[in-house]
């Protein structure tokens, strides 16, 4: 179970809401994630996404349609506390998963136009893993083991999320969760 909090800032590259063309814009921020399985909770890892957007408004619903496509960094950090004779050794641990993401979210947005606006998100996402490493670090040494053998190539969750626009600037928090 992956669960992720997405900062992002975005900027729009085109837009023109009086013929409802679609807008187009990039987005960049922070991604901190962690992991969770069989009652064992791990620490947060913390890394960047980054990407590209559309928003496609259409008469016939009260919410846009927002798909991305984004690079993000998703995992979890722990320690390890191992008992090897009379010493005790600790060994820091960073599960790094990179996914190749594509939400199709919609988009509310409420106010009534003026130059900020507060928005929400919700939708489905679907990933597909690009990076699995495990890397682990212990009495001065660090190792780097290949993970893709025990996750899955794809990802799947929802994405609910809210978030201020600032005329052509967006900032937004969002919460992903997998669930496959």
């Amino acid at each position: 179970l992956i669960v992720g909090l997405i900062l992002t800032g975005s900027t729009l590259s085109t837009t023109n809401t009086a013929t409802a063309q679609p807008s187009i814009g990039i987005k960049a921020g922070l991604s901190m994630a962690n992991l969770s399985a069989d009652g064992v909770s791990l620490d947060t890892r913390t890394g960047f996404t980054i990407g590209a957007y559309t928003t496609i408004e259409t008469d016939s619903l009260p919410f846009t349609i927002q798909p991305e496509l984004l690079y993000t960094q998703k995992g979890a950090t722990g320690t390890v506390v191992s008992l090897f004779g009379n010493q005790v050794q600790n060994a820091d641990y960073t599960y790094k998963f990179d996914y190749i993401e594509v939400p199709v979210l919609a988009k509310k947005n409420f106010g009534g136009g003026g130059s900020i606006a507060p928005y929400a998100v919700l939708g489905p996402y679907l990933g597909f893993n690009v990076t699995s490493d495990l890397k682990i670090e212990a009495s001065g040494s660090s190792q780097t083991f290949d993970g893709s053998d025990q996750v899955s190539g794809t990802d799947f969750g929802i994405i609910g999320g809210a978030g201020l626009s600032f005329n052509n600037f967006n900032v937004e928090a969002r919460y992903d969760l997998g669930v496959s």
